[in-house]
């Protein structure tokens, strides 16, 4: 969720469900796969580049990170 979201909305949230994260963003499949991509590549051993990350919003809809693009 947006850490804009309402306290008693994410409270609400939290008594249906385990784990609820907020984020100083937008949380879209595509600002969320930006962060993924970052936590990822700066856990790779040296000499390990990342070279795609595709992350589903649905099972036709994704955000998609390819080094080649975004070297």
């Amino acid at each position: 969720l947006n850490e804009n979201t309402p306290a008693e909305v994410i409270n609400s949230l939290r008594s249906i469900y385990k784990k609820i994260i907020t984020k100083p963003y937008q949380p879209t499949c595509e600002n969320m796969l930006i962060e993924m991509v970052a936590a990822i590549g700066s856990r790779l051993p040296d000499g390990v580049q990342l070279y795609s990350v595709k992350l589903f919003e649905t099972a036709t809809s994704f955000a998609e990170w390819c080094v080649v693009d975004n070297g």
